[in-house]
């Protein structure tokens, strides 16, 4: 039997991959899965299947809690009618459009369609670099429409040269009407002269047509060369950051201009600080009126704002493909930039993920510009063989413009205040040489490079919060402490470890000395060296043997 109340919980969508959508398309969306549920409520399937269908055309925005519940109901409706295989189409459709959206996998949705959506989203859900230079638009079918077979077409303005596209076991797509098919998934091979090659996948759906254009690679930014003029124009618009932080020296990053006041750099570059100095060029250091105008901790991303608007901007690449050759600005003693060239090896979990090089960059700063042939902006550098995709900077971009006009940009110790960043210190240390400590930390707002160890004794600093503080070796059993550094304080982490002598257990020959009215304090003497002489009045130099005393109290 039919599960209808599978439409009642809404999905939480958070990836926006269409054009901005108004409020009334918005409700008509809504209105035509009201339609739709109404439909499958009274058992017609096919009413409920047009309704769906018609509400899922990308036209009418973004995708909304709606828009999953259609896929939901769509995936249903095409398995218990039994054309498993057209609902297969329509669930890779949905995750290539919109790889976020969440899967009901609650009672309210059957083991077939949690199963059908999720496969798709492995098959589907992943963006490829030839995905990022392929533009989709869709012409939808309209209500009503019994269509069973959908088409794609191609359009060929959007290349300076003529292409050559080949769907996969059907043949060429000419220009025009292009080729009517059977809904499915279907591979397409794209080349050009002079371009790097793209293979992409697409669905087919009934009644629509898929257009196609595409904005491919020059071969270049494989095989080019970054020239001297683009290097120059890279360094002068690279920037040196320096940063103070409570409890350590200031430290040295890198970032880069990427327009009129802007400065992009990375978090890290400016995690933690109280304050920032920024120099481009051979301009003088500036300090104060250097301000934080938009930032993103989990991408690791910052963007600054300097006085005055600078015209040395280094422009974004549009695109980034494995494979493709980078140059990494380096700055020896933080002030000497040189270049040194790598290559793409991937970028992982596109288009939100990292970009891993071939080599690791030389002489790289956090924040350090990656730049392609034409001395285009395509990462900046955190560490190791990673770098973060410049891509991923432009929506922080944008906010920031949209920060300095509003006047609300922050300096960089509120930044670090409002993220818990503001740093202290440790000292740590321990009376038993050889002492290892090991310090982890403990907040959510702490980061797994801050855990360290080494021989005691030793500082360490951090960000606020908790730590826990090992002690290890020495031949004792390891000791433990939890700590909490505070702004601006230094606080002292002390291993202390007495050994006392032992004393040997008493024999008949040694009577004990038995003494009436002795104070009760004399209960807290320990008995044997400095510690017991002290206790009992006597000289505070150090003794050995023991004493056995029996008190007695009355």
């Amino acid at each position: 039997m039919m599960r209808r109340h599978l439409l009642i919980a809404a999905s939480a969508l958070t990836l926006s991959t269409f054009s901005t959508f108004s409020v009334g398309a918005q409700e008509t969306r809504a209105a035509l899965l009201r339609q739709a549920t109404a439909a499958l409520e009274d058992f017609n399937q096919s009413s409920a299947l047009d309704f769906a269908r018609t509400s899922l055309d990308p036209s009418l925005g973004v995708p909304d809690s709606a828009w999953s519940q259609s896929v939901h109901m769509i995936t249903l409706i095409l398995i218990e009618r039994g054309d498993e295989s057209l609902a297969r189409t329509w669930a890779r459709w949905a995750m290539r459009m919109n790889p976020l959206m969440v899967v009901d996998t609650s009672v309210n949705t059957t083991a077939a369609v949690k199963a059908n959506l999720l496969s798709a989203r492995d098959s589907a859900g992943k963006r490829s670099t030839d995905d990022d230079v392929t533009r989709t638009a869709w012409t939808w079918a309209t209500r009503g429409s019994s269509e069973t077979q959908g088409r794609i077409r191609l359009d060929p303005t959007t290349m300076p040269v003529p292409v050559n596209v080949v769907v996969r076991g059907v043949g060429m797509l000419p220009a025009g009407q292009g080729l009517a098919l059977a809904p499915g998934t279907y591979e397409i091979e794209v080349a050009a002269p002079g371009y790097l090659q793209a293979r992409v996948w697409r669905e087919v759906l009934p009644g629509t047509t898929l257009t196609l254009s595409f904005q491919l690679n020059s071969a270049a930014v494989v095989s080019g060369t970054l020239s001297e003029a683009m290097r120059t124009r890279v360094y002068s618009g690279t920037a040196v950051l320096s940063t103070s932080r409570s409890g350590g020296p200031p430290t040295c990053s890198a970032g880069v201009l990427a327009g009129g006041q802007l400065v992009l750099t990375s978090y890290t570059a400016i995690r933690g600080a109280e304050l920032l100095s920024v120099s481009i060029g051979s301009d003088a250091k500036l300090t104060a009126s250097v301000r934080v105008a938009a930032y993103d901790a989990a991408a690791n991303l910052a963007v600054l704002t300097v006085p005055s608007p600078r015209i040395d901007t280094v422009p974004i690449a549009g695109s980034v493909i494995d494979g493709q050759a980078v140059w990494g600005i380096g700055l020896a003693d933080c002030t000497s930039p040189s270049s040194s060239r790598s290559v793409i090896a991937e970028w992982t979990q596109r288009p939100l993920g990292a970009l891993r090089l071939a080599e690791t960059q030389l002489q790289g700063l956090p924040g350090s510009p990656i730049v392609d042939y034409l001395g285009r902006l395509t990462g900046g550098w955190t560490d190791g063989t990673t770098a973060v995709p410049a891509t991923r900077a432009l929506p922080l971009l944008d906010q920031a413009r949209a920060n300095i006009a509003a006047r609300t940009t922050l300096a960089v110790a509120d930044v670090a205040r409002l993220e818990n960043h503001l740093y202290g210190s440790l000292s740590i240390t321990s009376d038993v040489r050889g002492t290892t400590a090991r310090v982890t930390p403990l907040e959510n707002w702490h980061w797994a490079p801050l855990a360290t160890a080494a021989p005691t004794p030793f500082a360490f600093s951090g960000p606020m919060g908790r730590y826990r503080v090992e002690f290890l070796g020495a031949g004792l059993p390891s000791r433990t402490q939890e700590v909490t550094i505070r702004y601006g304080e230094a606080t002292t982490v002390a291993d202390v470890q007495k050994t006392v002598a032992q004393s040997p257990p008493p024999t008949a020959a040694q009577p004990s000395i038995k003494k009436r009215g002795v104070p009760k304090w004399v209960w807290f003497a320990v008995l044997g060296g400095g510690a017991a002489a002290v206790a009992l009045g006597g000289s505070s130099a150090p003794t050995t043997g023991s004493a056995i005393i029996d008190i007695t109290v009355p």
